[in-house]
């Protein structure tokens, strides 16, 4: 099974907290459910996809979201080989940008300092 969390469920930007939110407990529901079903031979993994220039990204954008850094967008292409080349395999994130791997280890090991950076960005 695969589901997409943006980074949003990670690394929540300011702003409305409702989109963040959603993904956040899709991932806290993905991972409890990797740990009854995964001994029974199914595989859970939480997509982090980085930003992808969809219609949904795009309209994201016309409502105001900052463009992502050119360093986390992702292709469908990108993002769809990443999955394929990962699914079925032990780790339960599957992530497509190493900025954005980079930004949460930041986020947990500094959290000040991130939130600092985060809340002027």
């Amino acid at each position: 099974m695969n589901f997409f969390a943006p980074v949003a469920a990670a690394l929540p930007s300011p702003g409305p907290g409702a989109f963040p939110s959603s993904k956040a407990a899709l991932s806290a529901f993905s991972e409890s459910s990797s740990f009854r079903l995964g001994p029974k031979g199914v595989n859970i993994h939480v997509v982090y996809p980085a930003f992808m220039a969809t219609e949904l990204g795009l309209r994201a954008l016309d409502r105001g979201l900052r463009r992502p850094p050119r360093s986390t967008t992702r292709s469908v292409q990108a993002v769809s080989r990443r999955i394929l080349a990962r699914a079925g395999g032990p780790s339960l994130e599957i992530s497509v940008s190493g900025l954005i791997d980079a930004a949460m280890v930041f986020r947990h090991l500094m959290p000040r300092t991130y939130h600092h950076f985060r809340r002027n960005w």
